[in-house]
């Protein structure tokens, strides 16, 4: 299962199965709270410049708006770099995050438009495999470790003797130096 972040507003999890319902949810407050918004200074401006409410609700709900439009506007980030939330705030954390000069790199990026498709299809897919992602990342992990073992594989040896000759060399360099 595909883990994004618990959501106290809505008390759940956000995940791969219901992260496009999310989404929409929070755009859906970002219209609500702007309009709210746009409806208490539309009353100052034409109504009663001096109405304490029209103040009142001014005052409450552009901050609230600013906040909805940061939190849409983060995931709107996350979406088109194929990221949880999960994994951009531990992004430190996941080595598979990081290419191999330890800046980072995301393996499950498609681009912008392949992410914002996968985002929409998503549901669906963890829906009927819930663990198709667990699956992509093993495969991700399996090609990055066979990639790192060929960038750091010794020179083959002439024959088996001379492996054992040497490896046997380093075993006494440890030992002496231990």
């Amino acid at each position: 299962p595909m883990f994004d972040h618990y959501c106290p507003y809505i008390a759940n999890t956000v995940g791969g199965a219901n992260y496009a319902k999310f989404v929409a949810f929070i755009v859906a407050g970002l219209f609500g709270v702007a309009a709210a918004a746009a409806a208490a200074l539309q009353h100052l401006l034409y109504v009663k410049k001096t109405s304490v409410i029209g103040w009142l609700m001014v005052v409450v709900w552009v901050p609230i708006t600013l906040m909805a439009l940061l939190m849409n506007q983060y995931h709107a980030t996350l979406i088109l770099k194929n990221l949880t939330t999960n994994e951009d705030i531990n992004r430190h954390r996941y080595a598979y995050l990081r290419d191999d000069h330890g800046k980072f790199a995301n393996p499950f990026s498609k681009g912008p438009f392949g992410n914002c498709m996968e985002c929409c299809r998503r549901g669906g897919e963890v829906t009927a495999d819930p663990y198709c992602h667990s699956k992509q990342h093993e495969a991700i992990a399996k090609a990055e470790e066979k990639r790192s073992r060929e960038l750091h594989a010794m020179p083959p040896y002439e024959n088996d003797d001379e492996a054992l000759s040497t490896n046997d060399e380093k075993a006494a360099l440890y030992s002496n130096n231990a």
